[in-house]
């Protein structure tokens, strides 16, 4: 993951800086379910790498309030991508952070407990309609959740059977993912 950031980084600062400030790009959007869980509003700019826009970087940062099955909090999600592809259709491959601050109740003194952090790392991969003017933008991904180690915790804010559970009939992961409708400009 290091060594993707570095060569992403690069690639950017390399760029004319001319060019860099008339190509930037932004989408806003809003995504159903995805890493928050079920849904999350976003932001993300992007830069095309290259003059025909074959090659396209990207930063997104993203906000939602959640009440999970018994706690409630919010969460953010952080993702870099790099997207390939041609005529406003692109794959796209990246890597994302969560970070999940919630409360529990606390069923013998009343109220809430102290908030606790949570925090998961993820490789993603998907397609988008990454328009070149101002106009709606598409994106629908994949990623998967191993139920052994830390991002097994995270199958509790998707509802679905406990990691140990799973484990036990066999599977290692499970697949999630997340569409995306905003707009571009």
């Amino acid at each position: 993951m290091k060594f993707f950031l570095k060569v992403l980084l690069c690639c950017i600062c390399l760029h004319d800086e001319a060019y860099a400030q008339k190509s930037l790009r932004n989408n806003v959007y809003g995504e159903a379910l995805g890493f928050a869980g079920y849904y999350s509003v976003n932001y993300e700019r992007f830069q095309p790498l290259t003059k025909n826009r074959m090659l396209l970087a990207g930063l997104n940062a993203g906000f939602c309030i959640e009440k999970y099955s018994y706690s409630r909090g919010f969460a953010i999600p952080i993702g870099l991508k790099v997207c390939i592809g041609w005529k406003g259709i692109y794959g796209e491959f990246g890597g994302d952070y969560l970070f999940i601050r919630e409360k529990t109740p606390d069923y013998f003194h009343g109220g809430w407990r102290e908030p606790t952090t949570s925090k998961f790392k993820f490789l993603h991969f998907g397609v988008r309609y990454q328009p070149e003017k101002c106009r709606v933008f598409f994106r629908g991904y994949l990623f998967s959740v191993k139920t052994l180690g830390r991002n097994g915790l995270l199958l509790h804010y998707y509802n679905k059977p406990a990691a140990y559970e799973l484990r036990e009939q066999g599977k290692t992961r499970v697949w999630w993912g997340g569409i995306d409708i905003g707009y571009s400009f």
